[in-house]
C-alpha cells in the first residue's frame, strides 16, 4: 500500500490529503476512497456514480466513480483556474520541492 500526499492548492484551504492506493493485485487495480470528486480540496461525492469498465473484460468492473453535477463541474473548473495561477506564479525550486515530495 502506497500513500500520496496531495497539498491543496486552493488558496481559500491550506491542508494536505493522503490518497491511499495499493499496486497491481491480480492483474487489477485496486484503489480506495477515490470513488468522489476532488472539487477545491475536498472529497465530493456526485449526484450519481458511473462504473469504469475494463475493455478486455467487460465482466469486470474496475470501479465506481462519482458523475459530478453541472454546478460541480463549474466548481472544479473555477478551483483548477485559481490553483493553475498559483501554480504558474510558485518559483521553479519550489515547484521541484513539490513534485521530490510526491515522488517520495
Amino acid at each position: 500500500v502506497y500513500y500520496l500526499a496531495i497539498k491543496c492548492l486552493n488558496p481559500l484551504k491550506n491542508h494536505k490529503h493522503r490518497v491511499k492506493f495499493s499496486p497491481l493485485k491480480s492483474s487489477k487495480l485496486y484503489m480506495s476512497n477515490l470513488s468522489n470528486n476532488f472539487i477545491a480540496g475536498d472529497w465530493i461525492a456526485g449526484p450519481s456514480t458511473i462504473s469504469n469498465i475494463n475493455p478486455s473484460d467487460t465482466n469486470d468492473v474496475i470501479g465506481e466513480y462519482a458523475q459530478a453535477s453541472k454546478s460541480q463541474l463549474e466548481d472544479a473548473l473555477n478551483s483548477a483556474q485559481i490553483a493553475q495561477k498559483k501554480w504558474a506564479a510558485t518559483g521553479l525550486e519550489q515547484r521541484q520541492a513539490v513534485l521530490m515530495k510526491i515522488g517520495e
